[in-house]
């Protein structure tokens, strides 16, 4: 197994609005993809590092997660008939045996896939990782949320508020976030989300279509 051609893809063909479709068709053209970045909730700063964030006093600070991921794995995403192939690849935490990981990142891209999953990893032909199975899920839920006019300023207040009542929060651009939450906490944040676009704020997709 050896995709030959693994690309970042941080915005999915898989959501259903046409406009993500083509926010990813523009990106894929210009083959820039920036690394993951996040925020969380939390009572205490933890150690400052890069990625994955938590809010604290009004500030975003790295949650242990963001350090503590040590590869990246690429999950292979369905596309339509005759299109090439797009890959979603993510930050983890390789387990001592080399042969699952656990996802540190927010899925932007894949469905059923979800922030603290384990997954069955394997070298392709050209060394990098690739998944093959889901074995653990990490019990979180994932929501993605899209503006279609790119006001990062807008947005960055929307991860704000999320990151409040104590989601993960995978960032892009001014047009996309990628949630998670615990089970406890999904139907709090899926009635805020859909407060949010029924007000006009964005709209927004869930990620988890069924449990694993």
């Amino acid at each position: 197994m050896g995709p030959s051609h693994l690309r970042r893809a941080w915005l999915g063909v898989a959501p259903a609005h046409a406009a993500v479709r083509a926010f990813v068709r523009g990106h894929e053209r210009t083959g820039k993809w920036p690394g993951p970045l996040g925020f969380r909730r939390a009572r205490s700063v933890p150690t400052a590092s890069r990625g994955d964030l938590s809010r604290h006093d009004g500030a975003l600070v790295p949650i242990p997660a963001a350090q503590e991921s040590d590869a990246t794995v690429w999950f292979a995403i369905p596309t339509e008939p005759d299109a090439p192939q797009i890959w979603e690849g993510l930050r983890v935490r390789r387990s001592p045996s080399g042969e699952t990981a656990e996802i540190c990142a927010v899925p932007l891209f894949a469905y059923d896939l979800n922030f603290g999953d384990e997954v069955a990893v394997i070298a392709s032909g050209e060394g990098a990782l690739v998944a093959t199975a889901i074995v653990v899920d990490g019990g979180n839920n994932t929501f993605r949320i899209w503006q279609e006019d790119a006001d990062e300023a807008a947005l960055r207040q929307v991860a704000i508020e999320f990151a409040e009542m104590g989601c993960l929060i995978e960032g892009y651009s001014g047009h996309l976030l990628g949630l998670s939450c615990d089970r406890a906490l999904a139907q709090a944040v899926a009635d805020e989300l859909h407060a949010g676009e029924r007000a006009g704020r964005f709209t927004y997709e869930t990620g988890r279509r069924r449990t694993h």
